[in-house]
């Protein structure tokens, strides 16, 4: 019986030369959210949710969240997905091209999955070293130079990240000084057991586990997405791998638009270490003392449609 996968993705373009290759794709189905700023949207195959569909169907998301935001489209998409029976969902963005054969071997649901697997003793366990020469958006800056021991291991992975050549997704402060045109170095699956950043660009999840992945959290600025994966990660542990690039991502950014990040990741740079200690220390359970309480309200209504 051919598993149910699910392709979604938020935004506020007409269709791009990559959705189009995602919606050509046969052993996948593909479900764009748009919002109010997003033009008139055609799918030869795929799934459109306009705003008036949402605000008929999510009318306290689209209250508390709002619109002309990925945050309130990503939890949707993931709820959608859930409700068409998805097994499998990748999470992807509309400008990250997808190679042939994409999205590559998916290593999600295997049972005792051998990886090479490195010990962290921070807080947070940085993906990119040895990969990139900067930290992923989202990482505490206040952990540097982290030296990983590493080992071969079996895990059963629930959320697979899989990496992308072109412009990395590197936090603002470095993109500001310009973003380079790299090559993802890695060539084998690994996996750690603290806490990662992982992203929502090309990321495959498990869909029996959707309700405790809520896409990307509001009210967080620019870092929702990463914070949904360490509270993923925190209600399952040792369950994320990370795979070679599968996509070729690139942004034509204005100067302007990269300050623009840069001011709404401020928040990340005060609080991804004491929220990531605190998910450590309380448990995900505890985000009632870690998180803004609009965002605590935004989970729960985002965890009741799974009910």
């Amino acid at each position: 019986m051919a598993v149910n996968r699910w392709i979604v993705t938020t935004t506020i373009n007409a269709p791009t030369d990559a959705i189009r290759k995602y919606d050509a794709l046969p052993d996948w189905n593909l479900l764009v959210v748009g919002d109010r700023r997003t033009p008139e949207y055609k799918l030869d195959r795929g799934v459109y949710l306009d705003w008036k569909y949402q605000l008929a169907e999510y009318p306290n998301l689209c209250s508390l969240v709002g619109p002309d935001n990925t945050q309130r489209g990503r939890m949707i998409a993931f709820i959608e997905a859930h409700r068409r029976g998805a097994e499998l969902i990748a999470t992807i963005d509309d400008d990250c091209d997808p190679y042939p054969g994409w999205p590559g071997e998916i290593y999600v649901g295997r049972p005792d999955m051998p990886c090479v697997f490195y010990e962290c003793n921070d807080p947070v366990f940085n993906p990119f070293v040895g990969l990139f020469d900067h930290p992923p958006r989202g990482f505490p800056p206040q952990i540097r130079n982290s030296i990983y021991h590493s080992s071969l291991r079996t895990i059963s992975p629930l959320i697979q990240e899989n990496f992308w050549d072109g412009e990395a997704d590197i936090d603002a402060c470095w993109r500001v000084h310009g973003s380079k045109d790299e090559h993802c170095g890695c060539k084998e699956p690994f996996a750690s057991a603290a806490l990662s950043p992982v992203n929502t660009q090309n990321t495959i999840i498990h869909g029996s586990v959707l309700r405790d992945h809520c896409g990307e959290l509001p009210f967080v600025g620019h870092v929702g997405d990463v914070w949904a994966g360490y509270l993923f990660q925190a209600h399952h542990p040792c369950a994320t791998i990370y795979a070679p690039a599968t996509v070729r991502h690139w942004q034509d950014r204005t100067l302007d638009s990269v300050l623009k990040d840069l001011e709404e990741e401020l928040f990340s740079y005060k609080h991804s270490l004491s929220f990531v200690e605190g998910l450590r220390r309380l448990g995900p359970d505890g985000i009632s003392q870690l998180l803004p309480g609009k965002t605590v309200d935004a989970i729960k209504i985002y965890r009741g449609y799974f009910e």
